[in-house]
């Protein structure tokens, strides 16, 4: 059985199909197995992409084990979530760095007509069952290749019901995730055309623009 096994398995690697990943590598600091960069990166990507629970991860990673290797994985090839948890938080700072580099190269810089190229951001409340209201905040973006994208500021549990409360949430995290030479470039927002909306990107402009001012910064008077 082993070796009809075997047969079937050399044919498959002979009509192109490949091995199973090598997913981890040797620590030069403990000697100790590590995922490699490249596998902690998908795994990532992974997790962010489809918002799944750190909890359900490697349970999730297993099933999918057994459809594509039709075995589970052995205890040697898990991370433990605090091991996961900690590739996450790196991968999504080296992340943010890069991004602010596209956009330090993009928003603020001349357009080929000659104008400042700005971004913008989307604003909206959502509601998850009778007490769970949130607050989310998109932004345009770049991708490396130039092409626009929208990234996802927070959906964070809504400070206040009122458009200086939602505001407030929208500069803090502006500021923590917009690199401070491209922050002041906000041109504006899409809303749903209510009027506490449309006070809401009013109020996120004016507080970013003295915040800009009071820190020393000339590029609030861009505008």
């Amino acid at each position: 059985m082993q070796l009809l096994r075997w047969i079937s398995d050399g044919r498959r690697y002979s009509s192109g199909e490949q091995m199973p990943r090598k997913t981890h590598t040797i620590s030069k600091a403990n000697f100790q197995k590590q995922l490699t960069d490249e596998s902690s990166y998908m795994l990532y990507k992974t997790y962010i992409s489809y918002d799944i629970s750190l909890s359900k991860f490697n349970g999730l990673l297993n099933s999918f084990a057994a459809y594509f290797l039709g075995r589970p994985l052995s205890m040697k090839e898990f991370s433990s979530l605090p091991t996961l948890r900690n590739w996450f938080k790196r991968l999504a700072i080296i992340d943010r760095y890069k991004q602010s580099l596209d956009d330090i190269e993009t928003f603020g810089q001349k357009s080929p007509h000659g104008f400042p190229v700005l971004y913008f951001i989307i604003t909206d409340d959502t509601k998850h069952g009778k007490h769970d209201t949130r607050h989310a905040v998109l932004r345009t973006s770049i991708y490396p290749d130039g092409k626009p994208r929208y990234s996802v500021l927070t959906s964070g549990i809504a400070v206040t019901k009122d458009a200086k409360g939602n505001a407030n949430l929208n500069v803090e995290v502006l500021m923590k995730h917009v690199h401070s030479l491209v922050l002041p470039y906000l041109g504006g927002g899409t809303v749903d055309n209510a009027g506490s909306a449309r006070a809401e990107i009013d109020e996120t402009f004016n507080q970013l623009m003295t915040h800009q001012e009071e820190n020393g910064s000339d590029l609030h008077e861009f505008y």
